[in-house]
């Protein structure tokens, strides 16, 4: 995992340079699907949630490679949803092509990625935490500041968990707009 990691990185360090820091989302995972289907060739395959924000127009374009669809929770609304996208895992195929989508933000939204080992790990009674108790949580901690957002939904995340070894990272990113 650590070759494709550093395939991945290689690839988005080299289109950050090429692009002058300029890179569509779209390119982005074309490049690191590449990159990953050179080094593994199709043995080893890598999920990304690509997201590029633009401060200027409040945008977010992204695009998936087969990883969980981040949350949006809407302020305004107080409402939460997915952000559905799909595309094939980096290194599956080499032509690979990913949709990318946008969405305008307004301040007091808030953007959630997380990877598949938060929903997955499981208690001491081999009950996963699940996608839905997920979902809720975040629609819990939405209105919070964001460290105290990441701070309450990690609580209750391990409280669950209930010291039980996990079999994968347990990854959560958050963004507020403000």
């Amino acid at each position: 995992s650590a070759m494709i990691t550093a395939a991945a990185q290689g690839a988005t360090s080299t289109m950050l340079a090429v692009t002058e820091n300029a890179v569509d989302v779209r390119r982005l995972l074309q490049a690191m699907n590449a990159a990953i289907h050179a080094t593994a060739r199709s043995k080893f395959v890598m999920t990304c949630f690509a997201s590029i924000f633009d401060p200027a127009t409040r945008t977010l374009y992204y695009g998936n490679a087969g990883h969980n669809f981040a949350y949006h929770y809407d302020a305004a609304n107080r409402k939460l949803t997915a952000l559905v996208v799909r595309g094939n895992r980096l290194g599956d195929l080499v032509t690979s092509d990913y949709e990318v989508r946008e969405l305008t933000v307004q301040p007091g939204d808030g953007i959630f990625w997380y990877t598949d080992g938060v929903i997955e790990c499981e208690n001491l009674h081999g009950e996963e935490f699940g996608e839905k108790r997920f979902r809720e949580l975040v629609q819990r901690n939405a209105t919070l500041s964001a460290e105290q957002a990441l701070e309450g939904i990690l609580r209750e995340c391990h409280g669950f968990y209930g010291g039980v070894p996990q079999k994968d990272d347990l990854t959560l990113v958050l963004a507020k707009v403000v």
